[in-house]
């Protein structure tokens, strides 16, 4: 299968600009590389975050003697099939320094002209996803790309946002149904949430 090569070049001089955080750089790089191959809606970036709001499950707060932490965020869409209609989701992925023997953080990020959809089995109201996999998680077996899967399995049965338009007019639209004109920025979760926004856009609805 085809490698997003334009990608591949990105996550390798992240890791060198990197490489004195991340300890298992073969490990992010060949499970990173596995997303590329199948999401080419995905990118990696590089993200800082203030110590004090990094996601607890990265355990980057000790790892790092400075007010921030430099990580690999992968960022973009994901599609689902939801009523036989193909639809993108706003994600992004935080890999942890410690990455495979910390579990990613996951969160649905939503454009500006959607909003999250709550209550919601898997998305807290900050966007932050919470399945088995990654509370269970184990670094031999465990891999950022089932992380993906898992998403998209789980979004394609409950989709984590709706369009804000369609919220107020019917309750049993839950995507916007036409792609936006322009692409859109995406809003950052609240603070507590710890997450950032890529620059990155989605493009809406996949035909």
């Amino acid at each position: 299968m085809q490698t997003d090569e334009a990608a591949e070049v990105v996550l390798r001089r992240l890791l060198d600009h990197l490489r004195a955080s991340y300890t298992h750089t073969g490990r992010v790089y060949g499970d990173t590389v596995q997303i590329f191959q199948r999401y080419r809606t995905l990118r990696p970036y590089l993200v800082e975050l203030p110590v004090s709001s990094v996601p607890s499950s990265t355990g980057a707060q000790g790892a790092q003697s400075s007010t921030t932490v430099h990580m690999i965020g992968l960022g973009g869409t994901i599609p689902i099939l939801y009523h036989s209609n193909t639809y993108n989701i706003p994600i992004t992925i935080l890999l942890p320094p410690a990455y495979p023997y910390e579990a990613p953080s996951a969160f649905v990020q939503p454009t500006s002209s959607m909003e999250l959809k709550q209550p919601h089995p898997h998305v807290n109201a900050h966007g932050r996803c919470h399945f088995t996999y990654l509370t269970g998680w184990r670094p031999q077996t465990c891999t950022v790309l089932v992380v993906v899967e898992i998403l998209r399995k789980a979004f394609s049965e409950q989709p984590p946002v709706r369009s804000k338009a369609s919220s107020t007019a019917s309750s049993h639209s839950v995507l916007p149904v036409h792609a936006p004109s322009s692409p859109a920025s995406h809003h950052p979760p609240p603070a507590s949430s710890a997450c950032p926004s890529p620059s990155l856009s989605p493009t809406g609805l996949l035909t």
